[in-house]
């Protein structure tokens, strides 16, 4: 059997299992799995699954070969996450727990739901300070097709509920967001919030201060805030609005 899925072994397992065969009677190949890995994770097995029974039954070699159109409307996507944060801060408005949630549509069947669990509670608690976390994270099947990994383990989805929540955060107790994510990153050789130490060389902050300086964030995000607060009082229908905005991932 050949086949483009990153994992040759989990392909012989599915084989094995669906056609009742032992792995030492199948044999497994792997190819070139295209620019899209994170579609060749899991799902191509299955359709190597039916390629190889519909061999067995004929008893001729099968190819199934999708279009791009059909890979598009019948291979998993990624997994819809609702994010639920809330924070507790002390009167300086810096950050002293977190109580997080986690809701996981996986579809009719949860492949991979321990590993995409897992890469979305590093997301929420590895780069901010915080001495208190907690993470609740569910995994609900529903009647809609296998779901997954789609460019990337949800990463970016974790990434953009906690930037869009400090972002609040900052905005509440009237702190620059960049200073507020400069106060709040955990230094080099620090404690990270699940356990282990940043070891990232050079120091975090570094990367984040350069931004903040090729961009003129801090008057930039001054000049807009102030903006927004005097459209907010006095609103003008159909003006246009800019703004300027920062996070870190």
């Amino acid at each position: 059997v050949y086949t483009p899925c990153t994992d040759i072994f989990l392909t012989r397992r599915i084989i094995c299992d669906s056609l009742d065969k032992k792995p030492e009677t199948v044999t497994v190949e792997g190819c070139f799995p295209g620019d899209d890995l994170d579609g060749k994770l899991w799902y191509p097995a299955l359709v190597a699954a039916q390629a190889a029974a519909a061999a067995n039954i004929i008893q001729k070699p099968v190819q199934i070969l999708y279009s791009h159109q059909e890979d598009s409307n019948f291979s998993p996507k990624r997994a819809p996450a609702t994010f639920r944060i809330a924070s507790s801060l002390n009167t300086s408005g810096n950050i002293t727990a977190i109580d997080a949630s986690i809701d996981i549509d996986m579809g009719s069947y949860p492949v991979g739901a321990e590993l995409i669990l897992e890469r979305l509670f590093h997301q929420l608690a590895s780069r901010y300070r915080v001495p208190a976390i907690q993470i609740e994270g569910r995994v609900i099947s529903t009647n809609t097709p296998p779901l997954g990994f789609f460019d990337g383990w949800g990463d970016a989805a974790a990434n953009f509920a906690v930037e869009t929540h400090f972002n609040r955060i900052a905005q509440i107790t009237d702190i620059d967001p960049a200073t507020f994510r400069m106060n709040a990153l955990v230094r080099s050789g620090k404690k990270l919030g699940l356990g282990g130490l940043q070891r990232s060389a050079p120091e975090p902050t570094r990367a984040l201060e350069a931004v903040i300086k090729a961009s003129d964030f801090t008057r930039k995000h001054a000049a807009y805030e102030l903006q927004r607060k005097n459209r907010e009082k006095n609103p003008v229908a159909g003006e246009n609005t800019r703004g300027i905005g920062i996070a870190y991932a």
